[in-house]
């Protein structure tokens, strides 16, 4: 999904198997979308801005070849709403793709864009492990960092979440980008650095989301419950 001017963007990445339809949608505010016409720009990974159509009506629009037949675009100004549906997309429709709006000029308005990526590889739920800190951090006092590891899981992405008993946490927390290893499997890490004893004295939680719906679980970090009781 793509919001134009407000630049807010959501889900960064999309991901499909071939011949199965895919449906980008760009949500635009700022402007009156029924006057303006729209255009849709993909970039392939390591290749330049490639242009695939401009779209204000039915029947005023262009299209690069060989892509009308395989699109539908939808259209509703009064939800400000430009859809792109890629009826049949290929592995080599994988691209970060874009909409944006047409000035007459230039493109002025441009989306933050969607890593669409079309794969035959089959969906593996990640085993998750839990990171603690076992050596060189003080006993008492200070603060200390704890992971969670999502280990061969396919395809990507995977989103990491935690939590301190039922309160979200969002601060201190940083997700390392995945890394696809020689297997064709993914691998990513998150670690959240806290106070000791937050954790030792409440529950930390982590829990992995990822399109096999296998991991579902908040996985607890504590102390006690991991043999290191002082």
């Amino acid at each position: 999904h793509l919001f134009l001017q407000e630049s807010t963007l959501s889900p960064p990445s999309l991901t499909g198997k071939p011949g199965h339809p895919l449906r980008l949608t760009c949500k635009t505010s700022g402007f009156d979308l029924g006057s303006d016409r729209m255009h849709w720009v993909r970039q392939v990974p390591g290749k330049g801005l490639e242009w695939l159509l401009h779209y204000y009506s039915s029947s005023n629009s262009g299209f690069a070849p060989g892509i009308e037949d395989r699109v539908t675009v939808i259209k509703e100004d009064s939800k400000n709403v430009f859809d792109l549906i890629i009826k049949s997309p290929r592995v080599d429709d994988t691209a970060i793709y874009y909409c944006a709006r047409d000035s007459h000029d230039y493109l002025d308005y441009w989306g933050q864009g969607t890593m669409m990526t079309v794969t035959n590889a089959v969906t593996t739920p990640p085993s998750l492990y839990h990171l603690l800190p076992y050596c060189g951090q003080s006993s008492s006092g200070g603060s200390v960092t704890v992971g969670c590891l999502a280990s061969s899981y396919s395809p990507d992405p995977a989103i990491f979440t935690w939590r301190s008993n039922t309160n979200p946490i969002t601060d201190q927390v940083e997700t390392y980008p995945s890394v696809l290893n020689k297997n064709g499997l993914y691998t990513l890490s998150s670690q959240l650095t806290i106070a000791k004893s937050q954790l030792d004295n409440g529950n930390i939680y982590c829990k992995v989301a990822h399109e096999s719906n296998a991991c579902n679980d908040w996985a607890m970090l504590n102390d006690r419950q991991h043999g290191r009781e002082e």
